[in-house]
């Protein structure tokens, strides 16, 4: 069993019966910025750790429960790429994907795809500096952020569909993809 498998269901047993657990958020994150051709393997595998493995560990422990939600932090850098960002952004593709997969299964999931937030220690990274530049997408402030999550929260209690959210998005308002037409 790998650490981070291990980790979580150490985790996961550590919760009450009492207080069975109804959700899963995850809002992990590591940069490790490079452009692709300066990028190591070490570099990669950090990355991809927190964001994908663990998230996949975390689809694969809680797949049999009856979870209210199962949502997954992702970043625009998965949908526009960013300097310097060769690992982080396929990392967070991966947690679109990831949700896109749980909603097929018949499972809850929910991928926000976030811009950056107006405070934190990210708000002047080139990468962030590009995507305010480049792509005119403004830093969010954290208010704003938290009542656009809520707002996706609620409508994704409304029915199943592929739901991936951008939260300071390319668009000015909450974007949701449209349900895809059922296989014939």
């Amino acid at each position: 069993m790998s650490g981070t498998a291990g980790a979580l269901r150490a985790l996961l047993a550590s919760i009450p019966a009492a207080y069975p657990l109804t959700s899963v958020f995850h809002t992990a994150a590591v940069l490790d910025d490079a452009a692709i051709t300066a990028l190591t393997s070490e570099q990669v595998d950090r990355v991809l750790r927190v964001k994908a493995d663990a998230a996949w560990r975390l689809h694969e422990l809680t797949r049999d429960l009856e979870l209210s939600a199962f949502v997954l932090f992702s970043s625009l850098a998965g949908t526009v790429g960013m300097v310097g960002q060769g690992n982080y952004a396929p990392a967070n593709a991966y947690m679109d994907a990831l949700a896109r997969h749980r909603r097929a299964q018949g499972l809850v999931a929910t991928s926000v795809a976030w811009g950056s937030w107006a405070q934190g220690g990210m708000a002047e990274r080139d990468a962030v500096t590009e995507l305010r530049l480049r792509h005119g997408v403004p830093l969010l402030p954290p208010e704003s952020a938290l009542l656009a999550l809520e707002a996706a929260l609620a409508d994704d209690e409304n029915g199943p569909g592929d739901r991936r959210y951008r939260l300071g998005p390319l668009r000015p308002r909450l974007h949701r993809r449209p349900p895809q037409p059922p296989p014939r």
